[in-house]
């Protein structure tokens, strides 16, 4: 009994180290405009154990076990249900917003999910033959592309400024890091864990990849 109920732990724990990362992960896309990697193994487990813990749930309930317990599972499952919802709500308005820019960018495109891919690819046509017809018609042939740049090299659907100054949480330490490569004149400062700092999006996305940090 007792090496059950430490297995019972051992597994609630991961769950909840689970459900803490995909928190982040959510807080991190809603922080930046960027499009970050779809977390498959996040959703797609999430989604399998919703399904299970929901039809145990329900096998429990024919048992009469306590109405609070069964309570309590069933608020545990909505709150699972609510951050894996607004995760991919989150993606897809991004994708609705920065469609172009992500059909002409290869490395983001390979970060979305397989059905976001599709989502997009259908989309695609939808969008360019509304603007067809609703304006680009009646304009010069000139000036009828989707894909022309400004006189800034700006493409049309890009995402704002990727170069935006971020907070980040480091929930590891992150050493020295270097402030701004761009700059001719070398600034590093040495980031603990559970430090907030402010960087500019450029520095912080790779620590938000590696999960060693992440936006608030």
């Amino acid at each position: 009994m007792q090496a059950t109920s430490t297995t019972d732990t051992f597994q609630e724990q991961d769950i909840n180290y689970d459900v803490e990362r995909l928190r982040k992960w959510l807080v991190n896309e809603k922080c930046c405009n960027d499009i970050l990697p779809y977390q498959e193994e996040l959703v797609s487990g999430f989604a399998d154990l919703c399904e299970f813990q929901q039809s145990l749930v329900e096998t429990r309930a024919e048992k009469d076990e306590l109405a609070i317990v069964r309570n309590l599972k069933e608020m545990e499952l909505e709150r699972i249900r609510y951050l894996l919802k607004e995760y991919l709500r989150t993606r897809l308005r991004k994708i609705e917003n920065a469609l172009f820019y992500l059909w002409r960018d290869k490395e983001r495109w390979s970060w979305l999910s397989a059905a976001e891919a599709e989502y997009a690819k259908q989309l695609y046509p939808l969008i360019t033959t509304h603007f067809e017809r609703s304006f680009l018609g009646k304009l010069p042939e000139k000036l009828r592309a989707l894909d022309e740049r400004d006189g800034d090299h700006h493409s049309p659907g890009n995402l704002d400024d990727l170069d935006e100054f971020v907070f980040l949480y480091a929930t590891k330490e992150m050493g020295n890091v270097t402030t701004d490569p761009s700059s001719p004149v070398t600034s590093t400062i040495f980031i603990q864990k559970g430090e907030v700092v402010c960087l500019r999006y450029s520095v912080a996305k790779h620590y938000l990849l590696d999960e060693s940090a992440c936006l608030l």
